[in-house]
């Protein structure tokens, strides 16, 4: 897809009480683990999917050469499956190539997306879970190349893992890969800039369900759709609302209802996930800290937190595919980074003046017991003209690194539990 260059994404651990991160799209963004050649696994054209007609030994690279390759007809995505009527699931999945791109955030390349196998996941039959490997050009300590005279190499798309088994001589070690869910639609990964970080092929495009994304299990596309529940084809609940007339000089009222799919509540989390509050694709995480998020369509809901300081999170904020709507004010204290020390209300302000603090974030706190703008979720608040439907509010979440702000006594709560590191927080 030219000129989308999809992010990272945060990593998430659990359902609900969930550990934050940077990456959009595998371990190897952002540079805090490349992983090999540091590339991100960007989006695939279905329309190219070919199937190889000698499959490679145990181990050992595909041969992708055209004489290798059998064209198919071209699967579709169906949820997380691909499937064309009468090919699907493990019969549409290993032995087949599909031509994509990658990215380092700056500059992308062609790639060869490798399925070496696929599997339904044990703990949700409704996804299936492919092992990728791609095949692009290595940029030179991290430069752009031509592609022409860039060595190629073979590598795991999301990147892999050492696991160590016990054995009765000792223990013995193997290189597990991450595997992926297929989604529909792609995403621009670069940071900083306006459009980063969103999904930029949504489910009203033609192209949809043939230009997808494997989506990483330890990146925050992935982590949004398989732990935390919002996947992008299911259907949300029913928004009602009575629409009024005057008929005759009488009052006439009809109920109307919308059903959305859960695309931008995904789109939402992954904003979340990553603390990507100016949405513009840069994130704010300390990888690892727990968050704990709900939503209006209580896919998930807010966990019962207990008064031990220890297991305190502090609230965080209103979530929509733009990015945060609101904050807590408590939130502003905490460093933006541990490099330049900015505190995160200063580069708000420098950031994204429009958001900070414009009356469309309401009054900065949306926590506020004192008052706030309400949330649009429900379609009854949603204007009849002139709104984007990407500015209505999703998830909301706390998060460990954030101090709680007590509104009788004006004061932070003294939380010695999160201090440096690994929040970065400063009250």
């Amino acid at each position: 897809m030219p000129g989308a260059d999809p992010s990272d994404v945060g990593t998430a651990s659990a359902a609900l009480q969930t550990g934050n991160g940077e990456k959009m799209n595998g371990e190897k963004m952002n540079g805090s683990s490349e992983n090999g050649s540091g590339m991100v696994m960007g989006g695939v054209d279905l329309t190219t999917m070919s199937r190889l007609i000698k499959l490679p030994a145990a181990g050992a690279n595909p041969d992708v050469r055209p004489s290798n390759l059998m064209p198919v007809i071209p699967p579709q995505l169906m949820g997380s499956m691909l499937a064309n009527g009468f090919q699907s699931g493990t019969q549409f999945g290993s032995g087949y190539v599909v031509q994509g791109w990658v990215t380092d955030k700056i500059h992308t390349y062609p790639a060869t997306y490798y399925i070496e196998s696929v599997s339904v996941s044990p703990n949700d039959p409704d996804l299936y879970k492919y092992t990728i490997r791609t095949l692009h050009p290595q940029p030179d300590g991290g430069q752009d190349c031509n592609i022409d005279v860039c060595p190629m190499v073979w590598e795991y798309g999301c990147g892999s893992r050492t696991v160590f088994v016990r054995t009765a001589t000792g223990s013995t070690s193997f290189v597990v890969p991450y595997q992926a869910t297929a989604v529909g639609g792609q995403w621009n990964y670069q940071q900083g800039v306006p459009g980063g970080g969103r999904k930029v092929i949504e489910q009203d495009s033609p192209d949809y369900d043939t230009k997808i994304t494997f989506a990483c299990d330890n990146g925050a596309i992935g982590k949004c759709v398989e732990n935390m529940g919002y996947k992008p084809w299911a259907m949300g609940p029913n928004e009602c609302k009575y629409v009024c007339t005057t008929l005759h000089d009488l009052p006439s009222c009809r109920k109307v209802c919308v059903q959305h799919t859960l695309e931008l509540m995904h789109e939402a989390c992954v904003r979340m996930v990553r603390a990507d509050y100016c949405g513009n694709g840069t994130p704010h995480t300390v990888t690892g800290v727990s968050i704990d998020e709900w939503d209006n369509a209580n896919i998930q809901t807010e966990t019962s937190i207990s008064t031990n300081p220890s297991d305190h999170f502090g609230k965080e904020a209103e979530w929509t595919p733009n990015g945060a709507r609101c904050l807590s004010q408590a939130n502003m204290g905490r460093l933006d980074d541990d490099v330049t020390m900015t505190r995160l209300d200063t580069y708000l302000n420098m950031t994204c003046p429009d958001k900070w603090p414009n009356s469309s974030w309401g009054n900065n706190d949306c926590f506020d017991v004192k008052g706030g703008t309400p949330s649009t979720y429900y379609f009854g608040n949603v204007p009849t003209t002139s709104f984007d439907w990407h500015d209505r509010v999703f998830l909301r979440n706390t998060s460990m690194c954030v101090h709680d702000f007590d509104y009788t006594t004006g004061t932070f709560e003294t939380n010695t539990h999160f201090v440096m590191p690994p929040c970065k927080a400063q009250n």
